[in-house]
């Protein structure tokens, strides 16, 4: 491959820069060092450009999350909205008092279609699990899910959103879900 042709052969994020950098720098012995510190230079801001470019992508695709349970079985949220492939990191906060094992909460993100009143009735006796099913078919049906949280307790859970479209979440604790349920609502791209 000719120069030219590689010059353009590169990548977005300045890839090219850093390949002429990397020519430049590479220079003969015979170069003088003014010329040196030029390229180095060069290549320098090329490699900071790029990650500063690849970070600032990455900053832009992460959502950060919080819904609040209460002793009264009730999110303060009905509605979570991101979008497809972002990073999600959904925080629960259980902002009443009562102990996990009389009020306890979770958010469990389900996938669209999920019968959710079949899930939660196989979550109902999972409390060695968080009342999270531990069958197969079921797991399978889950995008995400946070442990069990009692009164001023948090709990987190990072995923990537899923292709767009509405999702169901619910509290898994037995009796919840009819009052403590939201959908996930994720935009296209």
């Amino acid at each position: 491959m000719s120069r030219k042709a590689e010059a353009n052969h590169g990548s977005k994020f300045g890839e090219n820069d850093m390949i002429r950098g990397l020519r430049k720098f590479q220079i003969s012995p015979n170069v003088a060092s003014s010329e040196r510190s030029k390229s180095m230079k060069t290549l320098l801001i090329s490699l900071i450009a790029l990650t500063a470019t690849a970070l600032g992508a990455t900053a832009q695709n992460a959502v950060k999350l919080e819904l609040t349970g209460n002793d009264q079985m009730q999110y303060d949220k009905k509605e979570l909205t991101v979008t497809e492939g972002q990073k999600v990191t959904l925080t629960l906060k259980h902002i009443g008092k009562l102990p996990k094992v009389a009020m306890g909460h979770n958010v469990v993100i389900l996938k669209a279609g999920t019968p959710v009143p079949a899930f939660a009735m196989k979550a109902a006796p999972a409390a060695a699990t968080d009342y999270i099913p531990a069958d197969e078919e079921s797991k399978k049906l889950i995008i995400a899910n946070t442990k069990m949280v009692g009164g001023g307790e948090s709990a987190s859970v990072t995923f990537t959103a899923p292709a767009a479209g509405e999702y169901p979440y619910i509290c898994t604790f037995p009796g919840h879900f009819g009052l403590m349920t939201g959908k996930l609502i994720v935009k296209a791209k």
